[in-house]
């Protein structure tokens, strides 16, 4: 969308136009739109065991044995902290995106990278800070092998994608609408 697009989306909602007080509700508004909650793994958290199938809950057992809960965790399997991408095998990609190093210009930031929720991740391919993964096997393969140094069995990439398909949870009527 273009600047003018937005202006007249503003003028269509708030009636006296872009102001402080606007763009932070419009914000807040926003950030409604990204809570998505009651999926099938919180049911599961809340004890309804039959929630999650069995393949799923193996999926999840191997999410936390092979160490991935480290970095995502929380109510969002997320983090607030950048990891650098590559800690066990070394990973750059063909765009030699430096990551974090691009803003901060510091060497100890080279491949570091925001460590995404995977709420929902189910619906938001592509993968990786560059959209260069595209499909959720993909980028589990990679974060097993380049994060965990490990190289996985098709077997448990397929759990632990069948586990991250049960964070998808109901999405507001505001998302549902587009």
């Amino acid at each position: 969308q273009n600047k003018n697009s937005y202006l007249q989306a503003f003028k269509e909602n708030y009636h006296d136009g872009v102001t402080l007080e606007n763009v932070q509700d419009a914000i807040a508004e926003f950030e409604k739109s990204l809570i998505t909650p009651h999926s099938r793994f919180d049911r599961f958290l809340q004890g309804d065991e039959k929630s999650l199938t069995a393949e799923e809950k193996e999926g999840y057992a191997l999410f936390k044995g092979f160490g991935c809960i480290a970095c995502h965790n929380g109510v969002n399997l997320g983090s607030n902290l950048y990891q650098k991408l590559g800690i066990m095998k070394e990973y750059h990609d063909a765009t030699n995106n430096l990551g974090r190093f691009n803003v901060t210009k510091k060497n100890r930031d080279r491949y570091y990278y925001k460590v995404p929720t995977l709420r929902n991740i189910a619906l938001t391919a592509p993968y990786l800070h560059n959209g260069s993964i595209k499909t959720l096997p993909g980028v589990v393969r990679i974060m097993i092998e380049h994060q965990l140094g490990r190289i996985p069995k098709k077997s448990d990439v397929t759990k632990i994608v069948k586990f991250l398909e049960t964070l998808t949870g109901e999405l507001p009527e505001i998302v549902k609408e587009k």
